[in-house]
């Protein structure tokens, strides 16, 4: 029922693509924000259509995060 890692090398920002399942491309934009450079998540449809100001609500919080069409 736990998943428990230890280690491992530092995660580097990358170039990413999304399925189109919503958890997943959140998933992949909370380990992108985590991770100092610049990621990008291609594919990431999903959040727009499930949340239309999700990147407007992020950076209201202060996130640097914007949408490439």
């Amino acid at each position: 029922h736990r998943i428990v890692t230890f280690g491992g090398q530092a995660l580097t920002p990358a170039v990413v693509e999304s399925p189109y399942i919503i958890r997943v491309a959140i998933a992949l934009f909370m380990v992108a924000a985590s991770i100092p450079g610049r990621s990008e998540i291609c594919h990431a449809g999903p959040i727009r259509r499930a949340h239309p100001r999700f990147v407007e609500n992020l950076r209201s919080l202060g996130a640097q995060v914007e949408w490439k069409d």
